[in-house]
Formats: C-alpha cells, sequence, structure tokens
C-alpha cells in the first residue's frame, strides 16, 4: 500500500520546496474552502515555492501537486463527507502526527488569508466560522509533546476530527449554493 503523505513528503523534498505535505495540503484546502474554484495555477504558485522549474524533478513535482488539488477540491465537496487532512499515516508517531496537524493548520490559516478573507467577509458569516478559524491558528501553534498514551491518541482523534468536521462547515458556509466545480464531476 502506497502512503501519499511520505511520497509527496520524499518529491517535495527532492525538488527544495519551501512547504512540507501536510502545510502545503493545508494551504490549498485554506484557498480552496474561500473559493473552490481558485484557478490551478493559482494554487499551484503557492504551493510549489521553492521549486525550481528547471529542476528535474519539478514536473514530477507539479504532477503530484496538480493530483493533489484535484483531490483537495474533490474532497472538499463531496458529499459522503469523506474530506481529510493529509497527515502522515496512523501507524506513525503520536508527536510527528501533532506536528503535522500543527503545519496542517499552519497552511490552512495561511491558504484562508491569500484567499482573500477579508474580515468584513468573515463578520457576514456565522460566529462558528470565525471561531472555527480562530482555533485553526491556534492548533497551527500546537507543539507535540512525548506522550504516546491512550489519552494523548484519543485528545489528537477529537481534535484532527474537529479540524475535519470544521474544514466541511466553513467550506459549506462559503461556497454559493449554486458554486461551478472545475475538474469535479
Amino acid at each position: 500500500m502506497t502512503d501519499p503523505y511520505a511520497i509527496l513528503d520524499a518529491q517535495l523534498s527532492r525538488s527544495g520546496a519551501e512547504l512540507g505535505p501536510a502545510e502545503a495540503h493545508g494551504l490549498l484546502c485554506g484557498l480552496l474552502v474561500v473559493d473552490i474554484a481558485t484557478p490551478v495555477e493559482r494554487c499551484l504558485g503557492e504551493v510549489m515555492k521553492g521549486v525550481d522549474p528547471q529542476d528535474a524533478n519539478a514536473a514530477a513535482t507539479r504532477r503530484l501537486m496538480d493530483a493533489l488539488i484535484k483531490q483537495a477540491r474533490s474532497s472538499l465537496v463531496d458529499e459522503d463527507f469523506e474530506f481529510q487532512p493529509l497527515l502522515p499515516h496512523a501507524d506513525a508517531p503520536l508527536p510527528e502526527r501533532v506536528q503535522a496537524l500543527a503545519s496542517w493548520c499552519e497552511g490552512f490559516a495561511a491558504g484562508v488569508g491569500l484567499a482573500g478573507m477579508s474580515a468584513q467577509r468573515a463578520a457576514a458569516l456565522p460566529e462558528s466560522v470565525d471561531e472555527f478559524i480562530r482555533d485553526v491558528g491556534e492548533i497551527a501553534r500546537v507543539e507535540p509533546g512525548d506522550e504516546e498514551d491512550e489519552d494523548a491518541e484519543e485528545a489528537f482523534a477529537e481534535l484532527l476530527e474537529y479540524v475535519r468536521v470544521g474544514v466541511l462547515v466553513v467550506g459549506e458556509e462559503l461556497r454559493p449554493p449554486s458554486s461551478p466545480l472545475p475538474g469535479v464531476h
């Protein structure tokens, strides 16, 4: 079985990208949750910073990122609510997963900002959306501990589910009812 996180992590490292896989996915999701129709080139421009287009790995990185954009766009509007932040496999050590979730949230908050979520627009949204976006900023500052007990695993699972569902709720609140979904069929 392939691990999308590990594959993307290796490719981004090879190509000199500034972002890791969790932060890149979070940034994409932040852009797309504000505007699901964000052009692919805009998304690529944001997540491929640091990648030299002349580098031998650039084309492979672009293909992986293009696929990630399509997957993110599709999962954010999935009627079965299958969206998941891109994080290390559940078998990875808990501190690694906690750090990745913090990076994902950092990327998400940055993506929301880059997408132009104005204070005026945010003020017109339900309080729960504004609260969630603030919470994501707080989660981005979480420092992983050394604990790997059942309570720590349970707390991580609850936090991850909060982020997962919150992203879907925010997307639903921000998406116009008849929004076109480019590339989603």
